[in-house]
């Protein structure tokens, strides 16, 4: 749940509140709904977890920051680079994703910050097919067996911390034929997941996938309900986000403001800034037209990015061409930073709490 010193920037929009670091641009997978794969194992002078740990001295506290790859346990030192972010941004949660195929560097990183700094962890475990077809998906030669023997490792690893929380990535539309019920029952009976997260897959470069949208509404609300340990008004605010992300996918216009480069930004690998995933790293062709600027060259002072005039002119420019996308972190600041959308998220959980009261009590009563 959101810490009450989140809970400003949502409010006045005077600062930063999440930040997408993408940690590497390696993998040892090509997984075919890959949206970063034009930027595959490029060369890149990657930060290392003193830089990393220097950007906190400007930043911080942040909601949320989103771990990225390629695969980030490709990095030899992430236990290092993970554990630089939690002590120095004083993020609330981190959201770690991983392929499964590296389970001996996901164990050691986890054996690292499990129980460590009291921050919360959500490790990511990508899942988007099985059986003989995921050896065709993930573009390499990998047997399904071996990556299910690796997630059970994973996940016992996991399931040692209160703090980390193992969570089934699938990423619904990412390949034809998919079988997302037969998925999630692998992630709740195999893998024993303690929670699930359904994203619809996003179109980048020529990469032109069509979805089923209906599909996605149905599993959204099969699945995304009762989690572990969850608030009923975060249930409720997953939830409402991937109903204005569905509406996307079938009306695609503008709802609200951009808060790119406001409330949030990117970090590559080497350090540059950029407004968002779209435009800047990994999708953006020419991205020298949407850096901010590097760390680096500005002794690692992310805000003081943002206040150059660079920077300023490209946040007018996004808001005077009304920028909008099917990106559903960046889809779900923007709502959370609207005054309307957050009326609304509480109009349906107090309509919510109130309907589980009156059942609560015609149970209470059918019992007499």
């Amino acid at each position: 749940m959101i810490r009450l010193k989140d809970l400003p920037p949502l409010f006045l929009g005077h600062r930063l509140t999440e930040i997408t670091y993408f940690v590497t641009s390696r993998c040892n997978l090509k997984c075919q709904h890959c949206f970063i794969i034009k930027r595959l194992n490029t060369e890149s002078d990657e930060l290392s977890a003193e830089e990393i740990a220097r950007i906190g001295e400007y930043i911080g506290p942040l909601q949320r920051v989103f771990i990225g790859g390629g695969e980030p346990f490709m990095r030899k030192d992430i236990a290092e680079v993970l554990c630089a972010i939690s002590e120095k941004w004083d993020p609330g949660v981190m959201c770690i994703p991983t392929n499964g195929t590296l389970p001996d560097k996901v164990i050691g990183a986890l054996n690292t910050i499990g129980g460590r700094h009291g921050r919360r962890y959500r490790l990511h475990l990508s899942m988007n097919t099985y059986g003989q077809e995921y050896a065709d998906f993930v573009g390499e030669n990998h047997d399904y067996s071996a990556w299910l023997s690796n997630a059970k490792r994973i996940s016992n690893a996991a399931h040692g911390y209160d703090n980390v929380t193992l969570v089934a990535l699938l990423t619904v539309g990412s390949c034809e034929n998919q079988d997302a019920e037969g998925l999630l029952r692998v992630a709740a009976e195999e893998l024993r997941v303690d929670d699930i997260s359904l994203g619809l897959v996003r179109e980048h470069d020529d990469y032109r996938p069509v979805p089923d949208v209906v599909e996605f509404r149905r599993l959204v609300k099969q699945h995304m309900r009762g989690k572990r340990g969850e608030h009923a008004l975060l249930e409720v605010y997953r939830n409402l986000i991937r109903d204005y992300q569905a509406d996307y996918y079938d009306a695609p216009h503008y709802q609200v403001p951009c808060q790119a480069e406001k409330l949030r930004v990117v970090i590559a690998p080497e350090g540059s800034v950029y407004p968002c995933e779209k435009l800047g790293y990994p999708e953006a062709e020419g991205l020298d037209r949407w850096s901010l600027g590097n760390v680096r060259d500005y002794d690692y002072n992310l805000p003081a990015i943002l206040m150059s005039e660079r920077a300023k002119e490209i946040q007018l420019a996004i808001r005077n061409s009304r920028c909008h996308c099917q990106q559903c972190i960046d889809l779900g600041l923007n709502l959370m930073a609207s005054h309307r959308f957050k009326a609304r998220l509480l109009a349906k959980w107090i309509s919510r709490s109130a309907r589980n009261i009156l059942d609560s009590v015609q149970s209470g009563c059918d019992d007499i």
